[in-house]
């Protein structure tokens, strides 16, 4: 009255491979009394294993069977029932799967990243594909180590889709730690491939220059000292500066004289010679700030000068 055929394909090395069939035919009238099941590469062939009974039981596991890779096989039920009357019943074409699936390339995110902010983390896996059987199920494990040592999150079984997203909230995961995905895909036959990515730095903690000590000076030397962040010339300065908490995180500085230029630029040095300037003898304030690698800007920090280009001035009269 009703059928089904399913099978399961267990792989034992490059060319062999064990079947687990499994079937329901119901007979409500006479019930069956005697099932034999056969393999072949077509419905109702022997190619790979005869006819054999398996008695009342509807299921059956085969020996070994020499099936070379992208082979097709097809389990075939012979069924009896108490009046001597027999159905035959077939599964679907089964794909025989020699080879693990295709996983060369694990990202960190679609764009793979490898400084971000938030504790959410993403893993794309390009090309991920068993054309033969099928991805059965795939594990993601976060670790500080690319061996998967120093483990952050446990393994997780995700969906066998080429994105998926976790979060690291309930992780001790600290600023500028660099973790690695390790996923692991499972095939329908029960190969497995693993790749690992190339990490990505976990920006935590928002920039800042707290810090940060600011000097300036004029552009060009002088044989005389300066008083600090005093300027004698209005057309360029020398700004150099120690402190930054996080300097191996810094992407570039930028900088600017309040009212008097536009935020510029300056690379990730600790200085910077600023020119083209139309200063006048007057009180300044000297802007800073800096991106990080993740593209947060911190707040910028002002540092008062004084640009002073008065020469001293000669007293008449005053002698030793």
């Amino acid at each position: 009255n009703s059928t089904a055929v399913a099978l399961q394909e267990t792989h034992i090395s490059r060319d062999t491979v064990r079947l687990h069939a499994r079937w329901q035919i119901a007979d409500d009238e006479s019930a069956v009394i005697n099932y034999m099941w056969a393999v072949g590469s077509i419905a109702g062939g022997e190619q790979y294993q005869k006819f054999t009974s398996t008695g009342q039981l509807p299921f059956g596991d085969s020996g070994p069977l020499y099936v070379s890779h992208g082979s097709s096989l097809v389990v075939t039920v012979l069924a009896w029932n108490g009046a001597g009357q027999e159905r035959l019943v077939s599964s679907v074409s089964h794909i025989v799967d020699h080879t693990p699936p295709v996983l060369d390339t694990v990202r960190d995110g679609r764009a793979d990243v490898d400084w971000q902010t938030g504790l959410e983390i993403g893993v794309f896996m390009p090309g991920l594909l068993d054309a033969e059987s099928g991805i059965a199920q795939c594990t993601w494990r976060v670790a500080s180590k690319p061996t998967g040592g120093d483990e952050v999150l446990p393994s997780l079984v995700i969906a066998p889709a080429v994105e998926s997203r976790r979060n690291l909230s309930s992780s001790t995961i600290t600023h500028g730690q660099r973790v690695f995905s390790r996923v692991c895909c499972t095939n329908q036959a029960g190969l497995q491939a693993c790749s690992v990515s190339d990490g990505v730095t976990m920006l935590t903690s928002a920039p800042t220059l707290d810090s940060i000590i600011v000097n300036i000076r004029a552009a060009d030397q002088s044989v005389y000292d300066a008083d600090r962040n005093v300027v004698s010339q209005t057309n360029g300065l020398y700004a150099f500066w120690l402190g930054t908490e996080w300097p191996q995180y810094v992407s570039h500085y930028e900088i600017r004289i309040s009212g008097a230029s536009k935020w510029t630029r300056v690379g990730s040095a600790n200085g910077a010679v600023v020119r083209g300037l139309q200063l006048a003898d007057s009180d300044y304030q000297f802007e800073l700030r800096f991106q990080d690698l993740a593209g947060q800007l911190s707040p910028a920090v002002l540092t008062n000068f004084t640009v002073d280009t008065s020469p001293p001035l000669l007293i008449p009269g005053l002698s030793n």
